[in-house]
């Protein structure tokens, strides 16, 4: 909410806030950081009053400018449950919460087959900031399948770490490097175009054509599409794939919504079950 009430200083809307929202402006800037752990009703009060206010709302729609996570807006619509006492995040909850991943992270998985085989794999989880790639990118010595995951929502939004360059672009660029690089060359790849509810909400808002690293966006290009987001997801994946640089290896492109669990779970087991099925057959087991 903080950097909601200084966007609508920027863009000059401050003096249009409501009287009462003035008072929760104040209660925000003033707010302890450390505070988010234990929000005060006063607080609280204040955020809820902020978000209702139209001078709000209108920076909200120019949010992506200002690098605010769209997942903000349901807690924001959630703060009358979220302040109740003895409060307990959901599911739903935790699927919108953003966590930086600032180091390696290893979770090794143990998959069991049809005849009680057991192959151990591991799942390597690691920081997509431009400052934590060098941690990593020469980690690998050897690895059996990529999964690669991009926000296609973000096709008109700027990296915190370089406010000059597009989120979609510096993806899609990472995507060519990592890939392509000596480590995953000769690697199945899994491509997860994530965010498509947000997606197809901001598309009719926001034409993809009218960012400038994507002019040539032309909807007529994809006679199959049934509606202009339809054509842009074709697009985007188009602008992954054209970056593989091995027409040998499977790249599997998948568009999907990280908080439909059913959906996610789905396809993360395919991907498993289709790498321990490889790794048998490479161990002898089948």
């Amino acid at each position: 909410m903080k950097a909601l009430c200084y966007a609508t200083e920027e863009l000059g809307f401050k003096n249009e806030l409501e009287d009462e929202s003035e008072d929760a402006w104040e209660v925000v800037l003033n707010a302890d950081r450390d505070q988010r752990m234990g929000c005060t009703p006063e607080l609280f009060d204040a955020l809820e009053t902020l978000w209702k206010d139209e001078v709000i709302q209108e920076a909200w729609k120019d949010r992506a400018r200002f690098n605010i996570i769209d997942s903000a807006a349901y807690f924001f619509e959630n703060i009358e449950r979220i302040r109740e006492p003895g409060y307990k995040a959901t599911d739903d909850d935790i699927l919108r919460v953003r966590i930086r991943t600032r180091n390696i992270i290893v979770e090794p998985l143990q998959v069991v087959g049809k005849g009680g085989q057991v192959n151990t794999m591991e799942v390597i989880d690691v920081g997509g900031q431009q400052t934590e790639r060098k941690k990593w990118i020469h980690y690998f010595d050897s690895v059996d399948l990529v999964i690669f995951i991009a926000a296609l929502s973000e096709y008109n939004q700027l990296l915190n770490e370089n406010d000059t360059e597009n989120r979609m672009v510096d993806a899609i660029e990472e995507f060519e490097r990592i890939i392509n690089g000596h480590a995953f060359l000769d690697q199945n790849v899994v491509l997860f175009l994530n965010k498509i509810d947000l997606f197809e909400k901001k598309v009719p808002k926001v034409p993809i054509q009218s960012v400038s690293a994507f002019e040539d966006f032309d909807p007529s290009r994809f006679p199959s599409a049934e509606s202009e987001v339809e054509a842009g997801m074709m697009y985007f994946e188009e602008k992954f794939l054209e970056r593989n640089a091995n027409a040998d290896r499977s790249i599997f492109t998948h568009f999907t919504c990280a908080t439909d669990t059913t959906q996610m779970s789905k396809l993360i087991d395919d991907a498993i079950i289709s790498l321990a099925f490889e790794m048998f057959q490479d161990s002898g087991f089948i």
